[in-house]
């Protein structure tokens, strides 16, 4: 009987662990036409790059602020939330969860989900000080074209 209790609960604390919500990976990127843009990019070990400005910044989160992220994403993640397009002068986000080998990838311009938004809110309040931050010039941002205006193509008629 002891045997069996030892193994429920260490099942019970295995299963009910929260680091299944943990990302490997996390991207936003916003634009605006009218008010700048800006990539955000963290790993799972909490290391972060930022471009804002035309700069590429790298730091680490505290592991405070990396779980308020991680909950947020998490979040977003679990909420199924569709990718739309608008006009090119509208809030964007693009953002990229890397998780259990599964890539999620959404796009929203115009009417952004609240999700977004706040979780868009908190990444501004982190990165508003300047602590830690190095240059760091070649990191890439996957979800940067996701929120660059692009032209439509327009055939040219005779």
């Amino acid at each position: 009987m002891r045997a069996f209790f030892i193994i429920l609960v260490s099942f019970t604390l295995i299963c009910c662990n929260d680091r299944g919500k943990e990302f490997e990976y996390f991207e936003i990127s916003y634009a605006n036409g009218w008010l700048g843009d800006y990539s955000f990019a963290i790993k799972k070990n909490r290391e972060y790059y930022l471009e804002k400005e035309m700069k590429v910044l790298k730091g680490k989160l505290s592991e405070e602020e990396f779980e308020k992220l991680n909950e947020q994403i998490f979040e977003i993640e679990n909420a199924n939330l569709k990718s739309y397009e608008a006009c090119c002068d509208v809030n964007a986000f693009c953002i990229i969860i890397k998780k259990d080998s599964k890539t999620i990838r959404i796009v929203q311009q115009g009417e952004v989900d609240n999700r977004i938004l706040e979780l868009s809110k908190n990444v501004k309040e982190i990165l508003s000080y300047d602590s830690n931050q190095a240059s760091d010039s070649l990191y890439h941002f996957k979800t940067k074209s996701g929120v660059i205006a692009m032209p439509k193509y327009v055939p040219i008629s005779k």
